[in-house]
């Protein structure tokens, strides 16, 4: 069970959600398996520190033209959260930094880093779990167009 649960999390995305779903199977496949996926719930690894940093300062060159160190005067290496196409980062607002409206910067705040191929990696992975479906495993068929609703929608 650790190389399938270390397999997952290297591939991380619906591989990550997979694991979710199995961890409240018990009926469907062996209890230490059920052990070590529930850690799947609520103990993702973060993704590296640069990885992250790369992530926001390329949104936000691209959807507004400002630099990481335009916005934010600190961001916390550290993950609040972390789930299969993200995480989440205290961080806060340069006291320059100013939006709209009457908000000050300078602020606490919360940023959610999504994994910007997620969309494109989940759709790739169903395609490869239909496969898997019709040829191995039919009787999953259910389970994944049941997953594949609620991750794509």
């Amino acid at each position: 069970s650790p190389r399938v649960f270390n397999l997952f999390l290297s591939l991380r995305g619906l591989y990550v959600k997979i694991g979710q779903v199995l961890s409240s199977r018990a009926d469907f496949i062996p209890r230490q398996y059920v052990d070590l996926f529930s850690t799947l719930q609520d103990d993702v690894p973060a993704r590296p520190t640069k990885e992250i940093m790369k992530i926001i300062e390329k949104s936000f060159l691209k959807h507004h033209n400002l630099t990481l160190g335009s916005v934010f005067s600190e961001i916390d290496e550290r993950a609040l959260g972390v789930a299969s196409i993200g995480q989440v980062h205290a961080a806060t607002l340069n006291p320059s930094f100013q939006t709209t409206g009457d908000y000050n910067g300078g602020r606490s705040v919360v940023v959610k880093v999504k994994d910007p191929h997620a969309k494109q990696q989940f759709i790739d992975d169903f395609k490869v779990f239909r496969w898997l479906c019709k040829i191995a495993l039919p009787g999953w068929k259910s389970v994944l167009v049941e997953l594949e609703r609620q991750v794509m929608t």
